[in-house]
């Protein structure tokens, strides 16, 4: 059961990484920026709402991406 649940563990913490990695590549997409300053960005923030809510604002600030804009509403 032991190695079961620490496998488990590994797992969701990998899951979430390859998450966050997901979110600051659409961060730098968004921003024009390389990945690694926007993630030293992000990285400095240390509420993941604040993450969501910093890409919402850029999605629904690009005229290019009213599609995307056009699904978070």
């Amino acid at each position: 059961m032991t190695q079961a649940t620490y496998a488990t563990i590994g797992r969701g913490i990998t899951a979430w990484s390859q998450m966050e990695g997901s979110l600051v590549h659409i961060a730098s997409y968004l921003l024009d920026s390389p990945s690694e300053k926007v993630g030293l960005v992000l990285y400095s923030v240390s509420n993941f709402h604040i993450w969501l809510q910093i890409i919402d604002e850029l999605i629904r600030d690009g005229p290019e991406l009213q599609p995307a804009q056009a699904r978070l509403d």
